[in-house]
């Protein structure tokens, strides 16, 4: 009975390297993103490659969502400031939220923050999402929804990116969505 001592050796090295791999795999298939782009406005944004496209709505230019969680989302809105002040069509867009989304409540009020090289308003809120609002005879229950608003005054334009996720999964996605809304191009 002949007895070999490096196998057990040798299926411990096989099977680490079997890991390293599927790791090293798996991180390089979640770090790819694609490009999304708007023609009409020049603002593009990279979102992950396993992301879909949404259609963007109420002035929105971009919008993308994760499909494993419908709540972990991006839009970009751009709306012209006339002859409004940044700071006051910031506010106001601001105040618009409050009026729009159920349960809204400022969890970090506006800071300053940058965007690339662009200066920027950055704030964080909750709301409601309840789907009994769109369907009457939906059996899910309501969600609080964490969002992020970058608001960035830039040339005559006020560019909004809005970020959302579940709240109870605000920490997991946290540094995606940042990753997110910095890789924004404006024109």
């Amino acid at each position: 009975m002949r007895s070999d001592r490096w196998a057990p050796w040798a299926v411990l090295a096989v099977t680490l390297l079997a890991l390293a791999a599927g790791w090293v795999l798996r991180a390089s298939v979640l770090g790819r993103t694609r490009e999304l782009a708007d023609r009409a406005s020049g603002v593009s944004v990279a979102v992950p490659e396993d992301w879909q496209t949404g259609t963007p709505g109420d002035g929105a230019v971009l919008a993308a969502h994760d499909p494993r969680d419908p709540h972990t989302a991006l839009t970009v809105t751009v709306r012209d400031l006339g002859e409004r002040d940044a700071q006051l069509a910031q506010q106001s867009y601001l105040f618009n939220l409050g009026l729009a989304l159920d349960g809204f409540r400022v969890i970090d009020p506006p800071e300053p923050a940058e965007v690339g090289i662009d200066p920027a308003v950055r704030f964080t809120y909750v709301y409601i999402d309840d789907p009994v609002r769109t369907n009457p005879l939906s059996r899910s229950y309501p969600v609080v929804v964490a969002a992020s608003g970058t608001l960035i005054a830039r040339g005559g334009k006020l560019y909004v990116v809005t970020t959302t996720t579940d709240a109870a999964q605000e920490q997991q996605h946290a540094a995606q969505l940042d990753q997110i809304v910095q890789s924004i191009r404006l024109p």
